[in-house]
C-alpha cells in the first residue's frame, strides 16, 4: 500500500475556492499557488465563481467577490475562454452581475460583446 499523495497546490486552491475560504485562498497564494486552475472541460475558477454568484449573491456574494478579486490580483486570466466559448465576464454580462463585471474590467477584461461560435 502506498501512502496517499497530498493534493497539488492547484487542487488545494480549487478546494479553498469551492469552500469559499478567503483566508486559505490568501494563504495558498502567499505560499506560491497559481491562480489559473483550469477544469478538464475548460472552465477556470473565475467561471466557477461567476456561476456560483448567481446562486449565493444574497448570502455569500461579498465572499465570492473577494475571492474573485484575489484570483485576479494574483494573475488569473480574465479573458480565459472556457466551456461553451464563454469567458467568466460573459456569464456576468448575461446575468446582469454589474458588481462582478466591474471587478473583471478593473483587472483587464473587455466587456465588449464577442461573437460566440
Amino acid at each position: 500500500m502506498t501512502p496517499a499523495q497530498s493534493p497539488s497546490p492547484d487542487e488545494r486552491l480549487k478546494h479553498a475556492v469551492q469552500a469559499k475560504d478567503v483566508e486559505l485562498v490568501r494563504s495558498l497564494f502567499e505560499s506560491g499557488a497559481g491562480p489559473d486552475c483550469i477544469e478538464p472541460w475548460g472552465d477556470s475558477l473565475l467561471h466557477q465563481l461567476a456561476h456560483e454568484y448567481q446562486v449565493v449573491r444574497s448570502t455569500q456574494g461579498p465572499t465570492v467577490k473577494e475571492i474573485l478579486e484575489l484570483l485576479l490580483t494574483h494573475g488569473a486570466n480574465p479573458e480565459h475562454i472556457g466551456a461553451n466559448n464563454w469567458r467568466a465576464i460573459d456569464v456576468c454580462i448575461e446575468q446582469g452581475m454589474s458588481d462582478l463585471i466591474e471587478v473583471f474590467v478593473r483587472h483587464g477584461a473587455n466587456p465588449a460583446q464577442r461573437e460566440f461560435r
